[in-house]
């Protein structure tokens, strides 16, 4: 006579401890490639440095067309106000 399904479950089952893979050391990188990332450190610095400038440059001229713009409403408001007072 089989027994009973739900009776028995888990029991005596151990839980299985996580996998940890094992540490593989890296290989040592060789003169070439160490001049290598080396290089492209460089590159990727100036590179990074052109576009914090450009990002400078266009933060600048946006305040500078801003203030153009808050400007141009001025005068406007002016011009109607003037525009009003003569009809």
């Amino acid at each position: 006579m089989p027994g009973k399904k739900g009776k028995d479950k888990g029991k005596g089952k151990k839980k299985k401890a996580p996998a940890v893979p094992e540490y593989v050391p890296e290989p040592k990188l060789s003169e070439n490639d160490k001049r290598f990332y080396t290089k492209q450190i460089e590159l990727l610095e100036r590179q990074y440095e052109r576009y914090q400038q450009r990002c400078d440059e266009l933060r600048l001229r946006q305040q500078t067309e801003l203030d153009q713009v808050k400007t141009l409403e001025q005068d406007f408001e002016m011009l109607k106000y003037a525009k009003k007072q003569v009809e």
